[in-house]
């Protein structure tokens, strides 16, 4: 029966998609097809994995690696304590004002930043005032020895006053008596006699009057002296206000400031100066406190500025007390003349102290994660560390060019070899050739047979 695709379509439901039927033939086609497609790859595969290139094999290489390596032992060490300070000038001056005027001028010459000497002129205050308190209490005193003067005049003239009365008074004490007996006797009368007890009387009273006024010569004398003295400390005042009013310089250096200017106004205490002299300089060095045991006066201090500038000073004097809340102590450094540091500028230090235990310094690059690759037998060890402390400077016996140096809490045996370099990438236990500073590395033999073969 033949194929009706329209009785198909009829067949078919309207509402599905319409596929068209394959023979079996197709399929068969096809099949076979991929098969073959398959198995040529398969061969291709084969074919390619047979014929591909094998590499010639390479004997290990048994050489040892060349290595950097140091020679420590253990020795006497200088422990760094690292500080901070302020470079400041031993001598320095700031001028303040002691009395209270107007500005008339400054010294002659007189600039910021120029040298001056002692004794130089640098401020002029208006002195009248002073001058004339100074005019008025001379005159006062000159009046007040006057007075002292007539004192003395007066003094003597009672001390005689006193004696004649004395002697009248002893006259008249011998006329009575005469006058008593001749009374007695019957020649005198009683007037007589009452006239010469009125005389003894004027003449005791005379006496009286003549040691009071003398006796009052001493108060009046006290109160002059101390009038004296007191106009004598008023005109001190006076001519130490008019020598005040010329401001001198203390003490030979660099005027730093001198912010005042004619017509101004100053008071007591106000500064209108400062001078520095830079020939010799001074750090206060905070340090840890926990070091006041490893520091005395005498030791070597290097300071650097933010230059790199390096100047090495001594320890001249320790403070007595640490800054509990810092927990840090003073110690001040002297430095010498010229050398390069200005006052006011920021310094780090490194106090040099001696270590009494002896220990084992290795470059700080040497140790890396708390531990050291030490080279022994032949082979890369490695060995756990502990730091004591750091120190910052160069080691010119080690042979070696590192500034950066760690000293080690437990020594090590003497003629350890340490590896320079922690950070080289070396498995433990490899074979190496240990070069020591100034060393090459010498030539190795290449190893003979065929390959594969150690030697």
């Amino acid at each position: 029966m033949d194929y009706d695709p329209f009785s198909a379509m009829d067949d078919h439901d309207h509402d599905a998609p319409f596929a068209p039927r394959q023979s079996r033939l197709d399929l068969v086609r096809r099949a076979c097809l991929s098969l073959g497609i398959v198995l040529s790859a398969m061969v291709l595969v084969m074919w390619m994995v047979r014929t591909r290139p094998v590499a010639a094999s390479k004997a290990p290489d048994t050489r040892p690696v060349p290595i950097a390596v140091m020679e420590v032992s253990p020795m006497p060490t200088m422990r760094g304590i690292r500080g901070f300070g302020t470079v400041r000038a031993l001598e320095s001056a700031d001028v303040a004002a002691r009395v209270d005027g107007v500005v008339v001028a400054l010294g002659s010459g007189v600039r910021e930043g120029m040298r001056v000497e002692k004794g130089a002129v640098l401020v002029e205050l208006d002195g009248d005032d002073a001058r004339r308190q100074l005019q008025a209490a001379l005159q006062s005193l000159a009046a007040l020895r006057a007075q002292t003067q007539g004192l003395d005049i007066e003094e003597r003239a009672l001390a005689d006053s006193l004696r004649l009365a004395d002697e009248e008074l002893k006259l008249a004490r011998g006329e009575v008596a005469r006058v008593e007996a001749a009374f007695a006797d019957g020649v005198a009368l009683q007037r007589e006699l009452d006239r010469a007890k009125s005389a003894v009387l004027a003449a005791d009273r005379g006496l009286s009057m003549a040691r009071e006024a003398l006796e009052m010569v001493a108060p009046r004398r006290e109160s002059l002296t101390a009038q004296g003295e007191a106009q004598s400390e008023a005109a001190e005042r006076a001519r130490l206000s008019v020598e005040r009013s010329t401001i001198v310089a203390p003490i030979s250096g660099i005027l730093q400031s001198l912010p005042v200017e004619p017509g101004e106004i100053v008071a007591p205490g106000r500064m209108v100066a400062r001078i520095v002299e830079p020939s010799r300089l001074e750090v206060p060095i905070a340090l840890p406190a926990s070091s006041r045991g490893a520091l005395a006066v005498g030791q070597r201090a290097q300071m650097m500025d933010a230059s790199g500038t390096i100047v090495e000073g001594l320890l001249t004097r320790l403070a007595p007390e640490d800054d509990p809340v810092a927990r840090t102590l003073v110690a001040w450094a002297e430095l010498p003349g010229g050398s390069g540091l200005v006052p006011g500028s920021f310094v780090e230090a490194t106090v040099l102290a001696p270590d009494a235990t002896p220990r084992t310094v290795v470059p700080r690059r040497s140790v890396r994660n708390d531990r050291l690759l030490l080279v022994e037998d032949g082979r890369v060890r490695w060995r756990p560390v502990r730091i004591a402390y750091a120190i910052r400077r160069s080691q010119p016996a080690s042979g070696i060019d590192d500034v950066e140096w760690l000293a080690l809490e437990e020594p090590l045996p003497h003629g350890t070899l340490v590896m320079l370099d922690a950070a080289r990438r070396i498995a433990i236990g490899a074979r190496v050739e240990p070069l020591r500073p100034g060393e090459s590395a010498a030539s190795v033999v290449e190893p003979k047979g065929p390959p594969g073969t150690v030697p």
